[in-house]
């Protein structure tokens, strides 16, 4: 006699195997820092943030939500700035990243005196040095 069970392959699972990898995906973009404590979206710093652009381009670093003072080093020919999740939220490594030397901002006119990255999607967008190392 023969079993009438259905037969389950490896196919009737990647419909949802897929389904859960998108949803994963979009949480972990979802998951950012909140503005630093106390910022104002209006205020002073506010502006000197949304004034942080790409170098080369137009293109906002991010917001204030995404750039936070870090600690940083010199290391070889480039920087590192320390990304860590109690600043930076959930989705940060917690580990010294190496800067882009082509998202550095050669800026001087930084309000915080301490070194500030722009953590989004994963990597360093934009770094503006501190007053000194």
């Amino acid at each position: 006699m023969r079993s009438t069970a259905p037969v389950v392959t490896w196919r009737h699972y990647i419909l949802p195997i897929a389904v859960l990898l998108v949803l994963l995906a979009l949480s972990v973009r979802l998951v950012r820092a909140a503005p630093p404590v106390g910022s104002d979206p209006n205020g002073p710093m506010a502006h000197w943030y949304q004034s942080l652009a790409m170098p080369g381009t137009s293109y906002s670093c991010c917001s204030a939500a995404d750039c936070r003072n870090v600690q940083y080093r010199s290391a070889g020919d480039h920087f590192e700035a320390f990304i860590d999740r109690k600043s930076f939220g959930e989705g940060a490594p917690n580990d010294w990243i190496a800067v882009p030397p082509e998202h550095v901002l050669h800026r001087h006119d930084n309000p915080t005196g301490e070194a500030v990255a722009c953590w989004y999607d994963g990597e360093i967008r934009c770094f503006v040095e501190g007053t000194a190392i």
